[in-house]
């Protein structure tokens, strides 16, 4: 009998513990403005876990993640992985399989131990948020209540990339590539929040729609 992943496991506690409460997926493109929406969720009041945070503390911290990357990649050094993953689709999958599972199951207990420290108010948490830039491509985002995904012109992230971190110029459109197309957002059946122009009506769209 195959078993289930960890986090649908953790799923479904969290709706045993608060089933009221509704999970969010937040996602987008590189330089999008989804971490900036996050921002946003934030200063509204709503919790929202950072999944590129737990990536980083993963690599820093969980010696079985690193040991198995460096079985597989030859490297657990966050720098020297960047360079294989977007110079190899092959080594990008196998950083994903090895870290994904993980990074899903810490956010879930996150937002358990959020709701659990919640449980003695009389009401519940309306809303939480998993914020991830690979919800789309993963097919995880099926297994939430509902997902806002960030839409950008290709054309504008490849600017705002490029002046937020020059060095990104050299990995920008094979980082591209790998995340889907707009087309793809669009067809998802998630929340569209458009941002190609300047950050106000990106926060009057996303409060709008959560408030």
């Amino acid at each position: 009998m195959k078993l289930k992943p960890k986090s649908d496991e953790l799923l479904a506690e969290i709706k045993i513990i608060s089933p009221d409460t509704k999970i969010w997926g937040l996602t987008g493109g590189i330089a999008s403005g989804k971490s900036t929406a996050a921002q946003y969720l934030r200063e509204a009041g709503f919790f929202v876990s950072d999944t590129d945070q737990i990536a980083a503390d993963l690599l820093e911290n969980n010696d079985l993640i690193k040991t198995r990357l460096r079985q597989e990649l030859g490297t657990d050094q966050k720098d020297k992985l960047r360079e294989i993953v977007f110079s190899d689709d092959k080594s990008r999958k196998i950083l994903e399989s090895v870290l994904h599972p993980a990074i899903r199951e810490e956010s879930l207990k996150q937002i358990k131990q959020v709701i659990r420290a919640h449980t003695t108010n009389e009401k519940p948490i309306r809303a939480v948020f998993i914020e991830a830039a690979l919800l789309l491509e993963t097919g995880f985002f099926r297994k939430l209540d509902d997902t806002l995904v960030i839409v950008c012109d290709p054309t504008i992230q490849r600017e705002r990339a490029i002046r937020r971190n020059p060095t990104h110029e050299k990995w920008i459109d094979r980082i591209l590539s790998s995340q889907c197309d707009n087309a793809f957002r669009r067809e998802s059946g998630a929340k569209i929040l458009e941002n190609n122009g300047n950050l106000e009506p990106l926060k009057h769209q996303l409060l709008k729609l959560i408030l």
